[in-house]
């Protein structure tokens, strides 16, 4: 989650930004919210030569949350 998203969903909940953030890492089983780098590591392997026999996928970057 991204710093500015943090501050917008904490005032919108009446929660500091350090709440929020412990409040939304709860819900996910990895234990912590997403950051850039996780996306773009996935981005950067993508474009290697390491996937070049991965054709069609979806591939959810979001810690474990829509599989708990």
């Amino acid at each position: 989650m991204t710093q500015t998203c943090n501050e917008e969903l904490a005032k919108l909940r009446g929660l500091t930004v350090e709440e929020n953030a412990s409040n939304s890492a709860k819900n996910i089983p990895i234990g912590r919210t997403g950051q850039p780098d996780d996306v773009s590591n996935v981005v950067s392997f993508l474009a290697s030569k390491d996937s070049d026999y991965i054709t069609g996928q979806s591939i959810l970057i979001n810690g474990g949350l829509f599989f708990s």
